[in-house]
């Protein structure tokens, strides 16, 4: 399954849909056949993150609204879904060392 399907499914349906349970439970399972360490999950969800509300930031033509910030992808259950322990405070550390 190609990992463009899986995030579009996982970002686009409800949390609750069985659509957006199978994405993740795909790739938690892709995941789980490589030693990867949570740091280096972390990190990748952090700029998966950051990065491109960081973008838009700098060449929007306007800001992001507080609810476009809300409702942008992955949303808040993703990281915990995707079974990465720690990610708040992961995320505040990375988005900051992505900053450089």
């Amino acid at each position: 399954m190609d990992t463009g399907v899986l995030i579009s499914d996982f970002t686009t349906y409800p949390f609750d849909s069985d659509r957006h349970a199978r994405a993740v439970a795909r790739m938690n399972w892709l995941h789980s056949q490589y030693k990867i360490s949570n740091d280096d999950k972390l990190y990748t969800l952090s700029v998966f993150v950051t990065v491109p509300q960081r973008w838009l930031e700098k060449y929007e033509w306007r800001p992001l609204t507080d609810l476009e910030i809300a409702v942008s992808p992955p949303g808040p259950a993703l990281p915990t879904q995707l079974t990465c322990p720690g990610v708040v405070d992961s995320m505040a550390r990375n988005r900051v060392s992505n900053e450089h």
